[in-house]
């Protein structure tokens, strides 16, 4: 799985910190205006540690995520 992860953060952004996470969540609206993209899922790091210990997707809260990031995780296989 660790491959997996590694191809993961190519195409998603993560943060350490909380408030970080949320900013990066948050202001995808103010990063479209100036480069045109609104889709790139953040992930806690914590949360990124716990999927890679095996902990399973649904009990991680990516649900609750602004960008949905299980479109990311299900494209690579790593959920179904």
């Amino acid at each position: 799985m660790w491959c997996d992860l590694e191809l993961l953060l190519e195409v998603v952004g993560f943060a350490a910190v909380s408030l970080c996470h949320l900013a990066l969540d948050g202001y995808q609206q103010d990063a479209a205006a100036r480069w045109g993209r609104t889709d790139l899922p953040t992930f806690h790091l914590p949360q990124l540690v716990a999927f890679a210990l095996g902990v399973p997707a649904e009990t991680l809260g990516l649900n609750k995520h602004l960008i949905d990031p299980r479109k990311v995780l299900v494209d690579r296989d790593l959920i179904a």
